[in-house]
């Protein structure tokens, strides 16, 4: 079950308050964690002034859908426990025949390999529990503190177990291993607490100009790195270019708890700069 609502005017509500399911996938902790996650930023940057408190409406339209759908996960891995004692042939209250199942397993033979056998086949297919990385990482916002670019999502694998990183926004900002002079870092470590970030290349700093004159007028908490093969921050091999989803003109703006607020459509042109400073949204 969770929540009908998140919020409430002055009321939020988060982790075991807005969700409760089977611990089966572990999503119980990532869910609650990631409402956290979701959450502090934006009650941050509402509080320290940068953003305004519609904000906050956001962190339901983001976090519900994640948590409709590990409810979802977990309902079903937990369900598909029942095919393991099925598989070793346990019997529901007859300690006898369980006793002799269990010594039967381990048997050498036909009749042992045939169990051992079904149980291998059983515990595969429990994968989408064990090994559901899309689900850990392969979360989308695909509506509230994010601006469509208009591209389609990159398919996910029906069954969790593949997770395919987009700087699409809404989605989780991709790793990639850069080097910083002689030090190796990922592009994650780019992110600091509480800070937008702005990553661009050489050919993209109208983008880097603008965005700092915006978050000037607007007193929004900007980082600008500028990355690429020409720069001294430099990805390490094609990692980086394969998943960046944008040119060397082009940009791509992440929010504090790490997903992608927004990047150019690939026919954008750099928008010109409004006349007056508006209230931060």
């Amino acid at each position: 079950m969770h929540a009908e609502r998140y919020r409430e005017g002055r009321i939020l509500v988060a982790g075991d308050a807005a969700h409760k399911h089977p611990p089966t996938s572990g999503l119980g902790l990532n869910s609650g964690i990631g409402d956290a996650h979701n959450l502090c930023w934006k009650l941050a940057a509402v509080l320290r002034g940068w953003a305004d408190i519609d904000l906050l409406d956001s962190y339901e339209a983001e976090r519900l859908p994640v948590a409709q759908e590990n409810i979802d996960w977990a309902m079903m891995t937990f369900r598909a426990h029942a095919i393991l004692p099925a598989a070793v042939g346990l019997v529901a209250g007859d300690q006898e025949k369980n006793r002799q199942v269990l010594t039967d397993l381990f048997a050498d033979g036909r009749r042992g390999a045939v169990r051992r056998s079904l149980v291998a086949e059983a515990t595969t297919s429990l994968r989408r529990e064990f090994q559901a990385h899309d689900l850990d990482l392969g979360l989308v916002y695909d509506a509230g503190a994010v601006h469509a670019d208009g591209t389609q999502a990159p398919p996910r694998d029906p069954a969790g177990l593949e997770y395919v990183s987009s700087t699409r926004p809404g989605h989780r900002l991709p790793h990639a291993w850069l080097l910083d002079g002689a030090a190796k870092i990922s592009t994650l470590d780019l992110l600091r607490p509480g800070r937008m970030l702005l990553i661009v290349d050489v050919d993209g700093q109208a983008w880097a100009e603008a965005a700092a004159k915006v978050a000037e007028q607007r007193g929004v908490p900007l980082d600008v790195v500028t990355l690429g093969r020409r720069t001294s921050l430099r990805p390490v091999g094609d990692q980086w270019h394969d998943v960046r989803g944008v040119g060397d003109v082009g940009a791509i703006l992440v929010r504090p708890d790490g997903h992608v607020a927004f990047r150019p459509p690939p026919e954008s042109t750099i928008p010109s700069m409004p006349s007056r400073p508006r209230s931060p949204r």
